[in-house]
Parts: structure tokens; C-alpha cells; sequence
């Protein structure tokens, strides 16, 4: 058996204007691969290529494919801002369960009042340090951390800039990784994010909290923390660290027939290092403890 892909990222250019001190940029993003996978056991009786377990990037053999095109159109002026973020291939089919897959995000925001901010809409989570585009990511594949957080919200959104450094967001959304509402009850999400002036460390605390059950089940709490950081090490070398911990309620069984809360704990280190300008070396080594079943995985191990 033999595996291998080989992933292409262009990045359009972008162009910005000025009309009555309003600010538009337009923005384009294409990645694609090449991949051959020879592990006939992969394919059906129809010859058809099912989806690669924890990947974005499908079993094909000697085949070109699109992993992700994105066109972005944001608008903004001093007292509104709005974002269209459109998206075709392989990302979005594995990653949303959820239609539109289409739409990344689409949102609207007014200014309430000085640095304070009222957005809603689509928008793309702020938990986890890894993207759904490889452009942001030092690797081309997602860390199995990664895998299991949301990606995508709908609702309500405010935000304050405190100063240059510190940012806080606080979300009210219909669910972790939803667009659409499952039950009657709303999650509460929010972001913590710390800057340094040369952006060469950040810090950045996320969570959601809520009832994540459909509504004809019994409501149990779930909850999410996440924290990750960034840190530039000195000219050619970059480090990111990533931990989450998550609970759900009334979700596992113990001794006695006693039902108790169920834990989950992720968490990588990554590292880059830029040999030059076009090119860089990267490593990734993360932990996944699912041994309570929280994420019906009752996996415990290293990817």
C-alpha cells in the first residue's frame, strides 16, 4: 500500500478602495492536491472513493482533487462591517454536516458604541488554533484535536477591544458546530485573546457552554474549554501549543449504576521551522483522551 499527496495553495490577490471613508476588500483563495492511494479495501463496488476518516482530504487514486476555494468580500466604515465568506471542495463536504455548505460566514455588525461591537450571522469559530484553511495551518492535515472541535456557529456576537493587546468576544449561538437550532436552548461561547504589540505571542482562551442534546432528549450540559499559544521563538522558528478540555453531563455509566460526567482531553504541540524563504519544516505531536466517550470515540492515544 503506498500513499501520498502533494497540496498546491494559491492566494488571489486582494484590492481595497475607499468611498465615503467606507473600506471593501475582495479576496481569493484556491488550494488543491494530487493524491494516489492504492489500499484497495477504500473503494466500493462502484468504484466510488469514500471519505478518509479524520481528513479533509479524500482516498483517491492518481487523482487531482480541489481541497478548498474561497472567495471573501468584507465591507467596513466606522459604524458597520459586514463579511461574505463563499467556499467549494473537499473541506467544506467533510467538514460541514450542515447546509450551506457553501457559505463559510456571513455576517453584519454595528458599532454600539466606541470599541463595542454588535455581529450576526454565520461565523467561523474562534475555538482551536488550526483552520479550515491549509494557508493558516503548518500542516495540510488536521491534528485528531482539531477534528473533534466545532467549526462553525449561527447567532449573535459582541466584541470589545479593550487595547491594542487584549480583545473579548462573547457569542450566544444555536449550537456547538450548528447552524440550524437542534432544541428550544441556546449555547453561550466566548474568546479571550491576548496580543503582543510585534505579534510575536498570543494567547487565546475559548470555550462554549450549553445544552447540546436534541430536543426530544433530556437536556445536558456540555462544555468546551480550549487554550492555545503562539509563539515566534526567535527569527526562522515558530511554536504552537494547543489544550482542551471538555464535560457532558449524565453521560457515563460507573459503578453502582451511578451516571456521572463524562471528561474529554485533547492536546498538541506543533513546530515550524523556516529553512528559507520558500521553504519551511514542520511537526506535530498531540494526544487525544476520549476514554469516558464523550465524542463516541472511546479512543485514548497519540496521532
Amino acid at each position: 500500500m503506498k500513499k501520498f499527496f502533494f497540496v498546491l495553495a494559491l492566494i488571489g490577490s486582494s484590492f481595497s478602495s475607499y468611498a465615503n471613508e467606507t473600506f471593501f476588500r475582495l479576496g481569493a483563495y484556491i488550494d488543491t492536491y494530487y493524491t494516489n492511494d492504492d489500499d484497495k479495501n477504500l473503494y466500493d463496488v462502484f468504484g466510488e472513493h469514500p471519505k478518509r476518516k479524520l481528513s479533509s482530504i479524500n482516498n483517491l487514486k492518481d487523482r487531482f482533487a480541489l481541497n478548498i476555494a474561497y472567495l471573501s468580500l468584507k465591507v467596513n466604515n466606522n459604524d458597520f462591517r459586514s463579511t461574505l465568506g463563499l467556499q467549494a471542495g473537499d473541506i467544506p463536504d467533510n467538514i460541514y454536516f450542515e447546509e450551506p455548505k457553501i457559505i463559510q460566514q456571513a455576517n453584519i455588525g454595528v458599532r454600539l458604541f466606541g470599541p463595542l461591537w454588535l455581529d450576526g450571522g454565520y461565523f467561523t469559530t474562534p475555538i482551536g488554533v488550526e483552520t479550515t484553511h491549509p494557508r493558516n495551518n503548518y500542516l495540510s492535515t488536521h491534528s485528531m484535536v482539531t477534528y473533534y472541535q466545532p467549526t462553525y456557529h449561527s447567532g449573535l456576537k459582541l466584541s470589545y477591544q479593550f487595547n491594542d493587546n487584549i480583545c473579548a468576544e462573547a457569542y450566544l449561538v444555536n449550537g456547538n458546530h450548528l447552524f440550524k437550532d437542534n432544541n428550544e436552548q441556546k449555547s453561550f461561547m466566548w474568546s479571550l485573546n491576548y496580543v503582543t504589540k510585534k505579534g510575536d505571542f498570543t494567547f487565546s482562551y475559548n470555550g462554549i457552554a450549553g445544552n447540546e442534546e436534541k430536543a426530544e432528549d433530556k437536556p445536558k450540559l456540555h462544555a468546551l474549554h480550549n487554550f492555545y499559544v503562539i509563539a515566534k521563538v526567535y527569527k526562522d522558528l515558530e511554536l504552537k501549543a494547543q489544550f482542551d478540555f471538555a464535560t457532558k453531563e449524565d453521560a457515563v455509566e460507573k459503578k453502582e449504576n451511578k451516571v456521572e460526567t463524562a471528561y474529554y482531553f485533547g492536546s498538541f504541540f506543533q513546530a515550524k521551522y523556516n529553512v528559507m524563504d520558500k521553504l519551511n519544516l514542520s511537526a506535530r505531536v498531540s494526544n487525544f483522551d476520549d476514554g469516558d466517550n464523550l465524542y463516541l470515540t472511546n479512543i485514548s492515544g497519540i496521532d
